[in-house]
């Protein structure tokens, strides 16, 4: 009663960056290898997520963000530092700079506040 159900302190988020089909995809002249390139891309809507904000820091153990994340993938509830050297790279290929900026920031948000990066 006292705490939110599991994964409720996170909320789908909508990246404005993201299009339907990158310019490094178009370019893969492979129509099959285009087309798995193009099955991964369309991950990143489901992926990408805010903290809820309505949250109490105080009744939960993850860590507030200010900016969207991206988590690993489905089971996964908040973003872990090891994953997000693949998930930047893949998200600059997709050409969603912005989105990557965000996770950079909330590293940047990190070490001031800790002084490192938490896993």
């Amino acid at each position: 009663e006292h705490f939110l159900p599991p994964g409720e302190d996170l909320v789908p988020h909508c990246p404005g960056d993201f299009l339907e089909e990158p310019p490094l995809v178009c370019g893969i002249r492979n129509s099959r290898l285009r087309e798995l390139a193009l099955a991964v891309h369309t991950l990143w809507p489901s992926l990408c997520r805010r903290t809820h904000p309505h949250i109490d820091p105080s009744r939960q153990s993850l860590l507030a963000r200010r900016h969207p994340l991206v988590v690993a993938g489905g089971r996964f509830r908040e973003g872990y530092y090891w994953d997000s050297f693949w998930i930047v790279k893949g998200l600059v290929a997709s050409s969603m700079l912005e989105t990557a900026k965000n996770v950079v920031r909330n590293f940047l948000d990190d070490v001031q506040l800790f002084g490192f990066v938490p896993n």
